[in-house]
């Protein structure tokens, strides 16, 4: 499951991939949560409206095996989407990613405009 902390541009787009999209047999999920829940997601999109509040959310996600990225935040989360040229791209922070228990492939790290 997705969960998207904050409003984002990206939440409906994901709910139509995730109609048409399954990992193995199961449906993709895309919900909206607050700071304060604690629900568990596979992956954890925090918006840009709520960045200032990433601390939080890392605290609260550590070592859960929960990927979470950020729609460029001045600190990033594990993953963090930027634009370059009218292109959403994206950097990945290999420390943050560790605090989250996740393991980034080599193929994915070699496609990041930057890794930190």
């Amino acid at each position: 499951s997705i969960g998207v902390i904050g409003e984002s541009d990206i939440t409906a787009q994901l709910q139509r991939i995730a109609v048409q999209k399954k990992v193995g047999e199961k449906k993709i999920v895309v919900r909206k949560l607050s700071v304060d829940e604690d629900t568990f997601c596979n992956i954890i999109i925090v918006s840009r409206s709520r960045a200032g509040k990433l601390d939080l959310i890392e605290k609260k996600y550590a070592n859960r095996g929960v990927l979470i990225i950020t729609d460029e935040a001045p600190r990033p989360g594990a993953i963090n989407l930027v634009t370059n040229e009218s292109k959403i791209r994206f950097e990945i922070n290999t420390v943050m990613a560790k605090n989250c228990a996740v393991k980034i492939s080599s193929q994915l790290l070699s496609l990041a405009i930057t890794v930190h």
